[in-house]
């Protein structure tokens, strides 16, 4: 490069070279958008208001549930066990609707926008633990009628957790009968129970297959724990299946299994005596 092309460069080029970032800004990332405490109840608010609900019960098998959907339709609610060996299993539940062709369909749930499982699992853990609980319910959302699934889940792990509770409804959504979710929401207390958590949160009645705790007055605890002294739901209350004593709150494995086996011999219950 001749010297006159040289100072050419540092004259002219140089302050254009000079005006490009060689470090561009990264892009902005979005931030979570956290609600004042003293704000909390006007979010809250701002949801849809659910009202005067009353349990659907079930039994094993199909239910046939009576206009169900907002346009007065039946609904068939399939009840079933499945059994994961090992003494582990869960309820599984499958709602159907029969669309304008008399063809029967199965209702998914939504979220976001985004439909995902046809069928509904509770998860019973030990059975007197649940970390899944799944109820149905007719109430009504913002005064009109409506057909309500009920689901709380709480976080793993042992003695009291917190619980999220999830409230969907039955709905028409671009011309499918989905369960929208209308309502999700972290409760204030802590649970060991998410049937109980479900309970508080809803004002529904206790289901007669609670599998909770009681205290030592023989009443069911308010959080589903276990308290110290206090006693199980099993036939042999606050013992155990060989006769031995439970030590306050402290389970053993063999005990948390034998909890499990009375809450899966429940399960296996006529259906005619069953409810949900």
């Amino acid at each position: 490069m001749s010297r006159h092309a040289y100072l050419w460069l540092l004259i002219v080029a140089a302050p254009a070279l000079g005006a490009v970032d060689p470090q561009p800004t990264p892009p902005e990332i979005p931030t979570m958008t956290v609600i004042p405490e003293q704000n909390l109840h006007q979010h809250l608010a701002a949801e849809p208001l659910v009202s005067d609900l009353s349990p659907i019960p079930l039994q094993l098998g199909v239910n046939r549930i009576s206009q169900f959907s907002p346009d007065g339709r039946d609904a068939n609610i399939v009840l079933a066990w499945q059994d994961e060996e090992r003494g582990r299993g869960h309820d599984v539940f499958l709602v159907t609707l029969q669309d304008a062709g008399g063809r029967w369909r199965s209702v998914s749930r939504t979220q976001d926008g985004l439909a995902f499982d046809f069928t509904i699992t509770d998860i019973p853990n030990r059975g007197d633990d649940m970390l899944r609980a799944v109820r149905f319910a007719r109430g009504k959302v913002d005064g009109q009628d409506a057909g309500l699934l009920l689901i709380a889940t709480r976080n793993e792990g042992d003695g009291p957790t917190s619980v999220v509770y999830d409230v969907y409804r039955l709905m028409k959504v671009a011309g499918l009968d989905v369960f929208q979710q209308i309502s999700s929401r972290r409760l204030p207390g802590r649970y060991c129970n998410a049937d109980m958590a479900l309970t508080v949160a809803s004002g529904l009645p206790l289901r007669t297959s609670y599998r909770g705790p009681r205290s030592r007055s023989g009443d069911f605890t308010k959080d589903g724990c276990r308290e110290a002294g206090g006693r199980s739901t099993s036939a042999g209350r606050n013992r155990e299946s060989d006769g031995s004593k439970l030590k306050g709150d402290s389970l053993s494995t063999q005990q948390k299994e034998a909890l499990f086996q009375q809450f899966l011999s429940w399960r296996a219950t006529p259906p005619s005596k069953l409810e949900q």
